[in-house]
């Protein structure tokens, strides 16, 4: 899994959340960032990789930190990675949901889930609570309508909670000019052999 963000409270609690999680799989947690790390996230107990100031891409902001990753990971066919926004969270149901995907779908090499931004804590804030829950079944109705119906991402995809092939993103890279870099990325992975 590899997070991006900078919000160091909700990076310290998906962080826990996610190594409590994989539990034994074999995973590894990666918090990866194209600015200096805060001294607040220097005991967290995982692999943090920051993008040196010195590489340069024609992506800008994350897909530059993807790009970086992508390229030092060497990723192969047998890499999944799992890319995570700072706010999203993860428990078992999701690693296992991850490892059923990766084990038994064979079709496709790219797999999103739903993102919830209110994802503890529920109603602690009631207006945002609501507009979270119209927005996750906005991105229900979308996201299974053009990945399970059509197969073709009108939407795009969320650049968070985006199960990726090695082999895939090796392909596709996120070397984009494009600031919407995960919806060029969706439209180019429709390319796929």
């Amino acid at each position: 899994m590899s997070f991006f963000g900078s919000n160091v409270a909700c990076v310290r609690k998906t962080i826990a959340h996610a190594l409590r999680s994989i539990g034994e799989a074999p995973a590894e947690v990666v918090l990866l960032t194209d600015e200096p790390f805060n001294k607040d996230l220097y005991h967290v107990g995982i692999r943090m990789v920051a993008v040196p100031g010195f590489f340069t891409t024609k992506a800008k902001f994350k897909a530059r930190a993807l790009e970086y990753f992508r390229i030092t990971e060497r990723l192969g066919p047998d890499d999944w990675t799992l890319h995570l926004d700072e706010e999203t969270l993860v428990d078992r149901a999701t690693v296992d949901a991850c490892r059923d995907f990766i084990a038994h779908e064979h079709d496709f090499q790219i797999g999103q889930g739903l993102v919830f931004y209110n994802g503890c804590n529920y109603w602690i804030k009631s207006l945002l609570a609501v507009a979270d829950v119209a927005r996750v079944a906005d991105d229900l109705g979308k996201l299974y309508l053009q990945n399970f119906v059509i197969h073709v991402p009108y939407w795009g995809l969320r650049g968070s909670f985006l199960l990726i092939n090695g082999a895939a993103e090796n392909t596709i890279g996120w070397e984009s000019d494009n600031l919407t870099e995960d919806y060029d990325f969706s439209w180019k992975v429709t390319l796929l052999p």
